[in-house]
């Protein structure tokens, strides 16, 4: 077999995203923990700065596997026989999986049901022929579906709203903005 396909660069920086995003989503467990145990929230500025982290994480780690998917999608990955098997056992265990966790399966389950109602509902809603032929195409993807609801729905809903920052206008009303920045 020819591994020069292979992108080894986008791996290695994959798995070096892997394990920051892991390192981040362990900390805001903690401090999310830690505050639960002190009957008081996180600071706000620290939980937001946290999800800005884990969501940009996120989103290298998509962009890199987009770049990728051509390769990945065909690519199996097994250990090296010169790595070290007591070690790295919790960690092939997980790899060489065949199925998923059983908390992942059901998430998966309950993400493709929601797809499939949006899909339907968008097929039985639409009076638009294209966008009923354009679900009819994806039925086949249904991330690409999931993804096609999402962007529309924002499209609808994006001019209703007025974006300044993070409060809702009842905390502006009430005035709890006024008092978290005090």
């Amino acid at each position: 077999y020819n591994y020069s396909a292979v992108p080894t660069d986008s791996i290695e920086k994959l798995r070096n995203n892997l394990i920051l995003l892991s390192n981040s989503l362990k900390k805001l467990k903690l401090d999310l923990i830690k505050s639960n145990n002190n009957y008081s929230l996180p600071d706000y500025n620290s939980l937001q700065n946290q999800y800005i982290v884990i969501v940009t994480q996120l989103s290298i780690i998509s962009s890199i596997l987009s770049e990728n998917s051509h390769i990945l999608k065909k690519t199996n990955v097994y250990p090296l026989p010169n790595s070290n098997p007591i070690k790295n056992e919790p960690l092939f265990n997980s790899l060489l999986r065949k199925k998923p966790l059983p908390e992942v399966e059901q998430w998966l389950k309950d993400s493709d049901s929601l797809i499939d109602n949006i899909i339907n509902y968008n097929t039985n809603n639409s009076n638009n022929p294209s966008q009923i032929a354009s679900l009819n195409n994806i039925n086949n993807n249904k991330d690409d579906a999931f993804i096609l609801w999402c962007f529309n729905e924002l499209k609808k809903n994006v001019k209703n709203y007025k974006f300044f920052d993070d409060f809702t206008q009842q905390e502006h009303l009430s005035g709890q903005v006024e008092e978290i920045k005090k």
